[in-house]
């Protein structure tokens, strides 16, 4: 990952001018920026704000949209609500795996984006944006793209979100190669509306499937009983058959568990 990302710190600016004329080509849009369909109104401390709801509304942004993470929110709550309708436990096993992987990887970003500060490329001043290591964070809240480029918490948000669903789903062989297929076409509208550079990306790929693999162990140790290694009676072993009683403990209780071998 390190040497990925050195190599193409090197070769950012390069990358990032030929993906913006092959999107000329494609006559794709550069704007990174939704549509506003509705809005929402909110009160809050006395106080009334109005939340745009927005969405794609060209083939670029739809592209753009795969890391939104309103997209990937949306995802682990269809999961919930279909694992609460149809009594799936995998399902809403996955949501709650998904929102957890979501979260620790949108604040791991976050905490990189505040300590590299590395400019996005619209707003570059020098050739694969300059580095400001721990920036001044009242400069970094006033004039965020000068700062938040490295890592890219989109394409970590959307790693994580394919891993967890791949993992808890490895029947779906389809997963993974749609999955990829939708993160190589995020990445290339990244990289065609001067977002993030190219070497954005490695440590980003690293920290969502790292966050997505701890989710899904963590959700799987969870929901395994813990046996004691020793059984507490034994019955006597008859040549067809034997009967092992022993003491578990789980994160739902305690209680026995009865192991018969034919």
């Amino acid at each position: 990952m390190v040497l990925e990302t050195a190599v193409l710190v090197e070769a950012d600016q390069n990358i990032t001018d030929r993906a913006y004329r092959l999107g000329d080509k494609l006559d794709l849009s550069h704007s990174s920026h939704q549509k506003s369909y509705a809005h929402l109104s909110i009160a809050l401390a006395g106080k009334r704000l109005s939340l745009p709801i927005g969405g794609p509304d060209n083939i670029g942004t739809a592209m753009y949209f795969i890391g939104d993470g309103f997209t990937h929110f949306s995802i682990a709550g269809s999961f919930l609500a279909y694992g609460l309708a149809k009594h799936d436990n995998r399902a809403e096993q996955t949501a709650s795996e998904l929102t957890e992987a979501i979260i620790t990887t949108g604040f791991a970003t976050q905490l990189l984006k505040h300590i590299t500060g590395r400019e996005s490329p619209f707003v570059s001043t020098e050739p694969g944006g300059q580095w400001r290591i721990f920036p001044n964070q009242a400069d970094y809240a006033r004039h965020t793209p000068h700062y938040d480029a490295f890592p890219s918490g989109h394409m970590a948000t959307a790693m994580a979100t394919l891993t967890v669903i791949s993992d808890n789903y490895p029947e779906y062989r389809f997963i993974k190669p749609v999955g990829y297929s939708m993160m190589t076409l995020l990445g290339f509208e990244m990289l065609n509306n001067k977002v993030h550079w190219a070497s954005d990306y490695p440590l980003a790929l690293a920290l969502g499937e790292t966050f997505a693999k701890i989710a899904v162990r963590k959700g799987r140790v969870e929901t395994t009983q813990v046996k004691s290694p020793e059984p507490a009676v034994e019955k006597t072993e008859t040549a067809l058959s034997s009967v092992h009683i022993a003491p578990f403990a789980s994160a739902t209780g305690a209680g026995l568990s009865v192991a018969m071998r034919f």
